[in-house]
């Protein structure tokens, strides 16, 4: 069964996952509620080029985002002592990987917003920017958030995997009196494997 370890969410390194969630939420939601048309003129975001590309993007980072809360909630200490290599490096990885998607895809969606809204059409037609620009920013700042989710999982790494509690043993000695008036000592040695903890320090 699962652990459930709600806790690992007011770590650091589970409080950037959630900003992540929230930056990647806003930015393709509102970049993909936005909409104007007048006579027959009409645009949203798949009219402006790499629009798609945009919203593809940070609707997979928003689901990436989904799967690492989940599994610090729930998954952490199974994932990381059934992995035969560091998970943190890996964590790591995999935000520094979407965060350069993330500011390649705001970056170049942003250029080609600014070369539409500068076309007359789009002057005569288009009034309300502040969504998308607004949808545009929330696209870097969750390119930002990967980034300092990735710094935070390196430093773990790094720091060795504290959520791993050490082994131990044990031993009890057992003294038994033989009929001759002997006695007979007997020493039991135990192993005492400690279970990963679900416990996330950064």
């Amino acid at each position: 069964m699962p652990q459930v370890a709600v806790n690992n969410l007011t770590t650091p390194l589970g409080i950037s996952k959630l900003a992540i969630f929230f930056f990647t939420l806003c930015a393709f939601a509102a970049v993909s509620a936005w909409s104007c048309s007048v006579g027959g003129f009409s645009a949203d975001y798949s009219d402006i080029d790499n629009g798609e590309f945009f919203l593809a993007i940070h609707v997979l980072g928003w689901l990436l985002s989904i799967f690492f809360i989940a599994e610090y909630v729930f998954f952490l200490g199974n994932v990381t002592s059934c992995l035969p290599f560091n998970y943190y490096m890996a964590d790591a990885s995999l935000c520094v990987s979407w965060g350069f998607m993330s500011i390649i895809a705001s970056g170049v969606h942003a250029s080609d917003w600014v070369d539409a809204k500068d076309s007359a059409a789009f002057k005569a037609a288009c009034d309300g920017e502040d969504g998308y620009q607004f949808g545009l920013a929330m696209g870097f700042f969750a390119a930002f958030g990967w980034f300092v989710s990735a710094v935070l999982a390196f430093l773990q790494a790094r720091q060795g995997d504290a959520a791993f509690s050490h082994s131990s043993s044990s031993q009890s000695t057992t003294t038994t009196s033989n009929p001759d008036g002997s006695t007979t000592t007997t020493t039991v040695t135990k192993a005492n494997v400690a279970q990963q903890s679900s416990q996330l320090p950064y």
